[in-house]
């Protein structure tokens, strides 16, 4: 992937996430309000679908970040070595499917209440653990 590309997508990707949060703080907030349920099990419930939901959005803004970090290493790699950086490459892909599977999995388990979206945030987990841990390496393999 050229680093252009991924500082593309790693800027939308954080603009998204930053409407994600506010649709979570403003839109979702009356709708899960805990103040509103029946119960307090309900209450507890809405509660975190709330949490879930930030947790989605702060985890999305921090690995666009690791995209954009990606891309920059990417660039360091072609302009020090004239060549891509496969590492910084693996890394903004392990990101991007652990947005889709982390955030993508909690956003649509709150939005739907389906538990089957559940099922796939760990996966996701996953994925970002093995981006930060691919970008590290593209750090290390373009620093010397």
């Amino acid at each position: 992937m050229q680093p252009r590309t991924l500082l593309l997508a790693g800027g939308l990707l954080a603009a998204l996430a930053v409407a994600a949060g506010a649709f979570g703080a403003h839109g979702l907030e009356a709708r899960l309000d805990p103040a509103q349920a029946s119960s307090p099990e309900e209450a507890a419930r809405r509660t975190r679908q709330l949490e879930n939901f930030k947790t989605a959005a702060e985890y999305q803004l921090t690995s666009a970040i690791g995209i954009v970090l990606a891309g920059f290493a990417g660039a360091f790699a072609q302009q020090s070595a004239g060549a891509r950086s496969k590492w910084s490459a693996a890394a903004a892909i392990a990101f991007l499917l652990g947005i889709l599977l982390f955030s993508g999995g909690l956003y649509a388990w709150v939005l739907t209440e389906q538990k089957l979206f559940v099922a796939i945030v760990p996966v996701g987990g996953t994925a970002f653990i093995l981006g930060w841990t691919l970008l590290a390496v593209a750090g290390w393999k373009c620093a010397r």
